[in-house]
């Protein structure tokens, strides 16, 4: 299929530029989210312990091992904070899968492309740029593990391609081994997640007559790069099963997958089984490529069911197995089904290189010039692109700018405090920590790990009040909105006077000394 002719390393610098490096645009200006901040507790246990083996939850409450996932991406996260390489802020954390970020776009181009041609490429990437929670939400620029997994996805598919069309025996070899490592990112980063990639390779290559024979015939080869695969992920299994025993066993399989997608660990994560495919008619709405995406799909479909098209019948698989899959588990996250929105990028891309394919047909029959044809088709793809993701790329660009730090800012001020109260010799205050109705998010354990919780577990107005009203007493006090209203309403006092931060459900008060540590 020819499309409007860039060379090849043109396109890929268009891409990084376009999809890339935008992914690094603030990345440290928003405080840690829920999830990525245990993952950086996480991560940083191993630089403050030095127990690289096993990552340890380093709270104020508690300190547990943490063998809910393999330790991969905390190791990648660790290592270039101990060499200097990068700092240790929210930046740094996340510099990881901003990069991880760049490649899969990269990668999504790289698919379109043997779908399509380049235009096909370029378009899905843009589509799966548009995807906003993919970027925002657990996704590309935080620290978490969706983007290693998505690009051990689309890293994984793109060499099962290239493989199948190789020619040379060293060729297929070194793709087959590049699956294999792309399945080990995956599995030592978050364990079975990984499993559709293999499923989909496996299935698809069932139903194609031509890679089911080159399978068949090249069985070896899989086998031997499997086997690199497990013998780079056994060590720490084996390490675990004999430090934990069956306790280490129950924690990463039975607990945080079999319990997880059956019973469920969370009440507030059961949902309907259409869950996924609502949230995914919402958000490709918001981004105007719902149409696109539905267009796409079936031109794909029907493509894929008139002829034996391996590249066609990897994007139905990769999205319609693991999704209705995944449906059937009782706990739901929207972030579970990032590893199977590529898919829906291609088909929207695959849209655009058949219609630019069917213009290029009809300026043929027409026997325009050159030039005629280039404005025309050039024409069709910018009213194509501007009617719907090109708005949402434009709109994408702004949030990425966005400033919003309270807790890394009162964390800071607070610790200023301290400091000019040490070195006026007074005694150091501790953060007052009130936990009458349990736990706080983990935001808060990150950000106000040091400041020396002191911890009250049954109400104690009494101490509470000499904490906010006696100077000299006074301290920043951490505790959940609910208790503090009803701590209003018990005292009758206060209302509005002390300076506080309210997130997550949470305040944090801020009488005298601290009160200019008060988020603006």
């Amino acid at each position: 299929m020819k499309g409007i002719r860039v060379p090849t390393g043109g396109w890929i610098v268009l891409v990084v530029i376009a999809f890339g490096l935008p992914l690094f645009l603030g990345l440290g200006r928003l405080d840690l989210e829920n999830d990525e901040a245990v993952h950086s507790l996480v991560a940083e246990s191993l630089l403050e312990t030095g127990d690289w083996m096993t990552p340890h939850a380093l709270t104020p409450l508690l300190d547990d091992a943490f063998v809910e996932k393999p330790p991969l991406k905390f190791w990648l996260v660790a290592a270039p904070m101990r060499l200097g390489l990068v700092p240790d802020t929210e930046a740094g954390l996340r510099v990881w899968d901003a990069a991880f970020g760049v490649f899969i776009f990269l990668y999504v181009f790289g698919l379109g492309r043997l779908m399509a041609g380049p235009w096909c490429g370029f378009t899905a990437a843009l589509v799966l740029f548009t995807f906003q929670p993919l970027l925002f939400q657990h996704g590309l620029r935080t620290n978490n593990m969706d983007a290693a997994v998505v690009l051990a996805y689309c890293g994984g598919m793109y060499h099962f391609l290239r493989w199948s069309r190789a020619t040379g025996e060293r060729e297929r070899a070194r793709h087959a081994l590049a699956v294999a490592l792309f399945g080990w990112l995956g599995f030592m980063t978050k364990f079975v997640a990984i499993a559709f990639l293999f499923l989909v390779i496996a299935t698809v290559s069932v139903t194609n007559a031509a890679t089911r024979g080159r399978l068949t015939r090249e069985w070896r080869t899989w086998a031997a790069v499997a086997a690199v695969g497990l013998a780079l992920a056994a060590p720490w299994f084996i390490y675990q099963s004999v430090r934990m025993g069956a306790a280490f066993w129950n924690i990463i399989l039975l607990d945080h997958v079999f319990k997880r997608f059956s019973v469920g660990l969370d009440p507030s994560h059961l949902r309907p089984w259409s869950f996924y495919f609502v949230e995914l008619y919402r958000e490709l709405s918001r981004s105007h490529t719902f149409l696109l995406v539905v267009a796409g799909g079936l031109i794909v479909l029907w493509r894929t069911l008139r002829e034996e098209w391996l590249e066609g019948a990897l994007v139905v698989f990769w999205f319609a197995l693991p999704i209705s899959l995944i449906a059937l588990g009782s706990s739901k996250l929207l972030h579970y089904s990032y590893p199977f929105i590529p898919p829906l990028a291609l088909a929207a891309g695959y849209l655009f290189a058949w219609l630019d394919h069917r213009m290029a047909d009809v300026i043929a029959r027409c026997n325009a010039g050159r030039a005629w044809a280039w404005a025309a088709r050039v024409a069709v793809a910018v009213v194509l692109i501007a009617t719907g993701p090109a708005e949402a790329y434009r709109g994408t660009i702004p949030r990425l700018l966005i400033e919003d730090h309270p807790l890394r800012r009162a964390r800071n001020c607070m610790q200023n405090v301290r400091a000019f109260e040490r070195r006026a010799g007074r005694p150091q205050t501790s953060l007052f920590v009130w936990l009458p109705t349990g736990a706080y998010q983990h935001p808060f354990y990150y950000y106000f790990r040091n400041a020396g919780w002191d911890l009250h577990e049954e109400s104690y107005d009494e101490g509470l009040i000499e904490t906010l009203d006696i100077q000299g007493a006074q301290r920043a006090v951490l505790m959940p909105k609910r208790d503090y209203l009803a701590f209003l309403a018990r005292t009758n006092r206060w209302v509005g006077s002390v300076p506080k931060v309210d997130v997550f459900n949470v305040v944090l008060l801020l009488p005298g000394p601290f009160a200019g540590c008060r988020a603006r």
